[in-house]
């Protein structure tokens, strides 16, 4: 009696994948983000920037999931989608979280060197785990993890790049 058990793996493996790509999509928009941002306005409240740029995220996202839910479902939200939802804007907090704890302990510009770390890191490790998760040994998902982290730096450049 596979039926349930497997129905609820396919839900976890489903919640789990939208968690994993809203905090893919919102650490690369922040990286893109600190790293855009010139030297001298560090003055900005970079807390602010974060915050800000990763909750106008999850609302945008959960705008347009909504949007898309009610078009392609039967016009109402169900449970299974408000699930989906609560994951996806709290993944977004907790990049949020992540990239804004060194602005609390360290200077602007060191926070801000920290917290795109931190992001570059997020990446990185999401390549390596999904190669391990498939089965990869070490070296192979070290390859995949710094080969995810190079396509995810490939797309913040292109990001920078075309917002100036």
């Amino acid at each position: 009696m596979t039926g349930r058990h497997g129905q609820d793996q396919d839900e976890r493996a489903e919640l789990a994948r939208e968690a994993l790509t809203m905090i893919l999509y919102v650490s690369v928009v922040l990286l893109a983000a600190l790293v855009a941002l010139p030297a001298d306005d560090l003055g900005l409240d970079l807390a602010a920037v974060v915050w800000g740029t990763a909750i106008g995220l999850a609302v945008a996202h959960w705008f347009a999931f909504r949007v898309s839910v009610r078009l392609f479902g039967d016009g109402r939200l169900e449970v299974r989608d408000a699930q989906v939802a609560v994951v996806q804007v709290l993944a977004a907090v907790v990049v949020a979280l992540v990239a804004s704890l060194p602005l609390l302990f360290v200077s602007d510009e060191a926070g801000a060197e920290v917290a795109t770390i931190e992001l570059a890191a997020v990446i990185g490790l999401a390549g390596y785990q999904t190669a391990r998760r498939t089965g990869a040994g070490h070296g192979r998902a070290l390859a995949a993890g710094i080969t995810t982290l190079a396509l995810g730096g490939l797309v913040v450049t292109v990001k920078t790049l075309i917002s100036h």
